[in-house]
């Protein structure tokens, strides 16, 4: 049986909204995580083919600090980014998403209040988002209504 401490992921194993899969809109996306996650102050980005013009502004918004959850991708090598949770950084995310295959960006989010997960996207564009119970339900819904994806509560048993 995995420990918690093994695991990649946490939120849907202790309880989360999940945000179904479907065909997410960069741009859309980052443009509602200030509204959607005000308590926020770190996210947490890993990828693979991210473009240079994105690494710098991955570099430019640098926090100091471990990065918190565990690598996605195994291989190939990916690069992991801890960077502040602004509105300036996801204006120039948002920005740089509008000329930018989602891959370009990244492949993995995570979006923490300090050390507690606030949202996991691990395959991000392509696989559910999790946002921890600590985002109200009628914000989970209207996050959810805003992609046009469906919502519920879940948590999975560690087999």
């Amino acid at each position: 049986m995995l420990q918690k401490s093994e695991m990649c992921i946490s939120l849907p194993f202790e309880g989360c909204w999940e945000i179904g899969e479907g065909d997410v809109d960069s741009v859309q996306f980052i443009d509602l995580l200030i509204e959607t996650f005000p308590e926020a102050t770190t996210v947490y980005i890993e990828g693979t083919s991210i473009e240079s013009d994105v690494k710098t502004v991955f570099e430019e918004f640098t926090q100091n600090g471990p990065y918190l959850p565990k690598n996605q991708t195994l291989w190939p090598k990916s690069e992991c980014y801890r960077c502040v949770f602004s509105k300036e950084f996801l204006k120039k995310l948002s920005y740089l998403a509008q000329n930018h295959a989602d891959p370009e960006l990244l492949d993995h989010l995570f979006i923490y209040r300090n050390e507690t997960p606030l949202m996991e996207w691990p395959d991000a564009f392509f696989s559910y988002i999790w946002l921890s119970t600590e985002i109200t339900e009628s914000r989970a819904k209207a996050f959810a209504g805003e992609l046009e994806l469906s919502w519920k509560y879940v948590k999975d048993e560690l087999t």
